[in-house]
């Protein structure tokens, strides 16, 4: 499976962590776009030694696609759902990695570590069922947003690793 993490902090843990995805640092927008998936527009770097068949069948999935699970985790904010949409019309398999997402509404809902972010805009309805019926109607509600690095390494381990937890 692929993940793909919003912010650096929450890549570099990841990887740390020896999360049993391919992670991928999206630093925000920037793999929104439709030529991310041109070979020619694209240059691969790899943050870790694996075989080369392995980095073959990835660059062959990121290339011509395939139906490789795939995730996205990012901030607990509205940017953080436009970044998702857009990196959804590239790769159309990609869903929202629920069980930290899980654990970040957990935490606004009780009040933790929020953070303002200015007058972001919510997204209209995005035919997503989790965004437009839990995640959207959550935030309005609390008028909060919270930071992924917010969700310590301990509960990333769990999430990763826990069967009950994923």
């Amino acid at each position: 499976p692929w993940i793909f993490v919003e912010n650096l902090d929450s890549f570099i843990l990841l990887s740390e962590l020896g999360a049993p995805f391919h992670v991928i640092y999206c630093e925000g927008f920037k793999l929104s776009s439709s030529r991310i998936r041109n070979r020619s527009s694209v240059t691969l770097s790899y943050s870790s030694t694996t075989s080369r068949e392995v980095l073959d069948d990835f660059e062959r999935r990121w290339f011509d696609g395939g139906q490789e699970q795939t995730f996205f985790w990012g901030d607990l904010d509205f940017s953080g759902l436009s970044i998702f949409l857009a990196l959804k019309k590239v790769f159309p398999e990609l869903e929202l990695w629920k069980p930290a997402y899980s654990v970040m509404l957990a935490a606004l809902h009780h009040g933790h570590n929020w953070t303002c972010k200015g007058e972001q805009l919510a997204p209209s309805l995005t035919e997503n069922i989790f965004i437009d019926t839990v995640i959207v109607p959550e935030i309005m509600k609390s008028k909060r947003f919270l930071d992924q690095e917010w969700v310590s390494r301990t509960q990333l381990h769990e999430i990763l690793f826990d069967p009950l937890k994923k």
